[in-house]
């Protein structure tokens, strides 16, 4: 895991304003750094060594010099796709960067077909004055870019971009009602007006034509297929394959989640697991328990009774795992103003601060970790499913209706109060496409959360939150083989008699973890809007919210505010929920003016 910064045209940056740009990513690579520079191309690296600790150094060049990497993240096949290549390639590293490096020379953009792991990467081909941009399927990991004084910019996180002095901060208003709805902001925009995200499962390309840098838009290599007709034909192929010939499903489940997990325990350093108890984590610790025994880590807080320890420890006794349980002060006060700003951009998750302990306790022992996240999704384990799948046979019945903000209000509990603090309101209109497209509401919301809400949202956080502090998160059930596996189950194969999900996974896993884990209801993470709102937190919320920066902005009707805020610490009204997406725009406002 590491991050990547770059530069491309023929009016690059000073090495010294390049340099700056790097260091601001020095917490996802403290482990070494290094910068390519050609009249056309300067391309930085911050390393966080996981995989080939001695000669994985980058940016790494071809074995004949014509292509030049800057690569974040990891590659869980390298060693196969290694095996295809070495006839062609003369390998001088064990890396899984190299691997790429002699893929693409090979194949072009079509060995994004073949990676499996996360990624996003920039190749540079020094013969062709080319430069090459991609994000892995799920967007795992970040990817930023944008065009500027005549070159073009990319980076890991908006933060290294900015540092580069050529872009003018404008920020893109129409993104403001999109963040309060959300929680996020989805790509392929930010909040500035010049910078934007590659989506997840995209690549562009650049060139250098003159004096001038040509841009491709991005384009699209892989996409969540459910559309119900895919899902019966890849369902009847996937019965009739060979493999699985009089194989009881529990078991072809048990050895799909087995892949996975094997090719995600590939490194040179040891690997833990983030262990809530819950039944995504435990299907992990199970399955790496297969293979060595697991590290896992629960994280708790002396402030909240949390069932997770219990149920945690239930799960590593019966895999004899090295369970380490931190408990922990939930000091909120004290670590607000310098998560939010990380981000660079509004981001209310509710879970990022309780996450970002989480990240930070586990990185004190082991420098990769599994999580559990995106079992929700793939096996439709979020109650927001169930809730807008009822409304299925109104989508059939009114083909005119508008699905896609009936979801995205329904999923995201955008209402009116919302409308109520800005001062010009307007019809919101989500930016999600193709969902209208699925006559199953059910697939439809999966689809969105596949798409658009996991890469920037529950990934975003993952990778936001790991990477302050140095640590590298893998996701399993992410593994695209994995989830192309899954995706053709029809709905009603997610859920049991009594319409609750998971049901493929709970039933793969019966027998394998403990009753208590299989039977126990969805829990969530830790909402800190409690303890935000509370004691001296009071005061910084009423600072924050009534901050000249949020009057002087002109987006805001501030007595609405002051009336939501003081209905709120009066007891009269919970809203909690607005308050929070308040606070954390008001703290990223702030530093735009520090």
């Amino acid at each position: 895991m590491c991050g990547i910064v770059g530069a491309f045209g023929t009016r690059l940056p000073e090495r010294d304003t390049f340099q700056k740009a790097l260091d601001t990513l020095a917490h996802r690579g403290p482990d070494g750094e290094g910068v390519f520079a050609s009249p056309t191309c300067l391309l930085g690296h911050r390393r966080l060594a996981i995989i080939d600790l001695s000669t994985g150094a980058q940016p790494m060049r071809s074995h004949d010099g014509r292509y030049v990497i800057t690569f974040n993240g990891e590659i869980y096949n390298y060693r196969e796709l290694k095996r295809e290549l070495e006839n062609d390639y003369p390998f001088t590293t064990t890396s899984d960067t190299e691997v790429i490096l002699a893929g693409y020379a090979a194949w072009g953009s079509a060995v994004l077909g073949r990676l499996e792991g996360m990624f996003a990467f920039a190749v540079y081909d020094t013969k062709q004055q080319e430069l090459f941009l991609a994000r892995d399927p799920f967007g795992i990991k970040p990817l930023i870019y944008g065009i500027a004084q005549g070159a073009f910019f990319f980076g890991s996180e908006i933060k290294a971009l900015r540092a580069l002095g050529v872009f003018d901060g404008g920020i893109d208003e129409a993104r403001i009602p999109e963040f309060f709805m959300l929680k996020h902001i989805p790509a392929p925009h930010t909040i500035y007006r010049d910078i934007k995200k590659l989506p997840a499962g995209h690549y562009m390309a650049a060139r250098v034509r003159g004096q001038l840098v040509e841009v491709d838009e991005p384009m699209s290599y892989w996409r969540p297929d459910a559309s119900l007709r895919a899902q019966r034909s890849n369902l009847m192929r996937l019965l009739r394959h060979p493999d699985d010939v009089g194989t009881p499903r529990n078991d072809i489940m048990r050895q799909w989640l087995l892949d996975s997990v094997k090719a995600h325990l590939v490194s040179d350093v040891p690997v833990g697991a983030f262990l809530s108890g819950g039944i995504d984590s435990s299907a992990i610790v199970w399955a790496m328990s297969q293979f060595t025994r697991p590290k896992t880590f629960t994280v708790s807080f002396k402030e909240v009774h949390d069932p997770d320890v219990e149920y945690a420890r239930l799960v590593a006794k019966q895999f004899n795992t090295d369970h380490t349980e931190i408990l922990l002060d939930l000091d909120l006060n004290a670590v607000f103003s310098s998560v939010i700003r990380q981000f660079d951009e509004p981001f209310a998750d509710p879970a990022t601060l309780t996450n970002w302990y989480v990240a930070k306790a586990t990185s004190e022992h082991v420098k990769v970790a599994l999580s559990g996240d995106g079992g929700d999704e793939l096996f439709f384990g979020y109650r927001a499913y169930r809730a807008i799948g009822r409304w299925t046979p109104l989508a059939s019945l009114f083909p005119w209706w508008d699905a896609t903000r009936f979801i995205a209000s329904r999923y995201f509990g955008y209402n009116r109060r919302v409308q109520k603090v800005f001062k010009h309101r307007g019809r919101f209109v989500p930016p999600f496409n193709g969902l209208s497209a699925y006559h199953d509401l059910h697939l439809a919301a999966r689809t969105m959360d596949l798409e658009y809400t996991l890469p920037e949202y529950y990934l975003r956080k993952v990778d936001g939150v790991s990477m302050m502090n140095s640590l590298e998160v893998r996701v399993p059930y992410l593994d695209r083989a994995f989830v192309e596996k899954i995706l053709p189950f029809p709905v009603e194969a997610h859920y049991d008699r009594r319409h609750n999900g998971k049901a493929l996974l709970r039933q793969a896993m019966a027998g394998v973890l403990p009753r208590e884990v299989l039977e126990r209801k969805k829990q969530g993470f830790i909402r800190p809007w409690k303890a935000l709102f509370a004691g001296s937190m009071r005061d910084f919320l009423r600072e924050r919210l009534l901050s000249s920066a949020m009057r002087d902005s002109g987006w805001f009707n501030m007595d609405n505010i002051q009336f939501l805020l003081l209905d709120h610490m009066e007891g009269r009204r919970d809203n909690s929920t607005i308050l929070w997406r308040l606070l954390v725009f008001a703290e990223w406002l702030e530093g735009q003016y520090e």
